[in-house]
């Protein structure tokens, strides 16, 4: 497709490609700037649920509007090719940038800190992306971090029905089919179980700690060993793998992985799933700002201040003085 063009926009180069289709920088004329296109391939548009998913990830990404989350401009079909225009967005892969022994203290934290917020921002639009590892998420040039590709990603459906810009859809994974990456997937999705916010946060709890240490936490020699390892095993400690880190650092990873607070939880109040999901990312937010100098740094975080006004005015009994003050330094 490299020089043809597609409506207003005339192909430059493929970047990429998956089994949701290709992705190639492109040039909207009539804006005069460039793009990130994802063509659907013919085969596959003419499967309704494979077209539905891919209707779908337009929906999900336009309900999040967040500098961490990917930005979508468009969904257009075009002689019959379905496709989505999307902010193009230069840099590296993340999964190119982890050193053998994993990252430094301070690199390490502000990548997570910008990952956990993106996250929680789009949790907050009721969106689970259900494929978060290194390979979907980029570093700009300007070292701004960016989660990508929520084509597997599914509305929640509590959130969904509360926000007007999302529209309910029903699951597209069918029975028996494993959706994501083996690896960073969290145990309920390799046992097909239904999914809420908290399946994103084992998958980041995967990304930090192989972040961290070089490595990740679960490994086999297969993919139904790492299957088997991620259901019933427990990682070893990133305090023992990795020297000059906070115990704090080990303790929020530790948060995200851990399994037995997932199981205590009703399966099926998917408000408590959000929430736990919620205290989650912001006890890893909590912990890196403070590593990183102090709260002062929370304020570049919209959710994190939100949610620390929110905690604050719990504290103070819902004090509107408290939460004036809160949104001024948030301004």
């Amino acid at each position: 497709m490299i020089g043809e063009t597609l409506g207003h926009y005339r192909i430059l180069e493929l970047l990429g490609e998956g089994g949701m289709g290709k992705v190639y920088r492109a040039e909207d004329t009539n804006l005069v700037r460039q793009v990130a296109l994802k063509v659907l391939p013919d085969q596959v548009a003419a499967n309704r649920e494979t077209l539905a998913r891919f209707q779908q990830e337009a929906r999900t990404l336009a309900a999040v509007d967040h500098p961490n989350v990917v930005t979508i401009y468009s969904v257009e079909e075009s002689a019959g090719i379905y496709f989505i225009t999307m902010q193009l967005v230069e840099g590296r892969r993340l999964s190119e940038m982890i050193p053998r022994d994993g990252m430094a203290a301070s690199q390490f934290l502000d990548i997570v800190a910008p990952l956990a917020e993106g996250l929680a921002a789009a949790h907050e639009r009721g969106v689970i992306h259900r494929d978060l590892k290194p390979g979907n998420i980029m570093v700009t040039d300007e070292h701004l971090v960016k989660i990508l590709d929520f084509g597997l990603a599914k509305p929640d459906s509590v959130t969904a029905q509360s926000q007007q810009t999302e529209v309910p859809t029903q699951p597209l994974t069918k029975e028996g089919r494993l959706v994501g990456t083996v690896p960073y997937m969290s145990p309920e999705q390799l046992e097909s179980k239904p999914v809420d916010p908290r399946t994103d946060i084992f998958s980041l709890g995967i990304v930090f700690y192989e972040l961290a240490t070089g490595r990740r936490p679960f490994d086999g020699d297969s993919p139904l060993a790492v299957a088997s390892s991620i259901i019933k095993d427990t990682p070893e400690s990133v305090d023992s793998l990795k020297q000059g880190f906070s115990p704090e650092v080990g303790k929020f990873i530790d948060r995200c992985l851990e399994l037995h607070m997932r199981q205590q939880l009703d399966a099926n109040d998917a408000a408590i799933a959000k929430l736990h999901a919620t205290e989650t990312l912001m006890t890893v937010l909590d912990d890196c700002l403070q590593l990183h100098g102090g709260y002062g740094y929370m304020w570049e975080f919209p959710i994190a201040r939100a949610w620390a006004g929110h905690r604050v005015s719990r504290i103070a009994g819902g004090s509107s003085e408290i939460m004036k003050e809160i949104i001024a330094r948030a301004m």
